[in-house]
């Protein structure tokens, strides 16, 4: 998240650095691989997501799963093609 010179923070920008990609471009039902900072991909879908894209809901494949991952986790997500 940035912050404003008023303070207030914005959600602009979203994973643009920590995740490889902008949570912005997240819809509902994409695949998607989760690359937590252990180093584990692990794939799986966006189930749901906050209106400001700050929160992601993944279902995770292989029966892993839902978590919840929120923008400053520091957890990369990448699109990826479903399979």
């Amino acid at each position: 998240m940035s912050q404003a010179a008023d303070g207030k923070v914005s959600a602009a920008g979203i994973g643009s650095l920590e995740t490889g990609m902008n949570w912005k471009d997240l819809r509902r039902g994409q695949a998607v691989t989760v690359e937590p900072v252990d180093g584990h991909s692990l794939p799986g879908w966006v189930d749901d997501l906050a209106e400001d894209h700050s929160v992601l809901w993944i279902q995770l494949g292989e029966g892993r799963g839902r978590r919840l991952i929120h923008c400053q986790d520091g957890v990369a997500i990448r699109s990826r093609r479903r399979g």
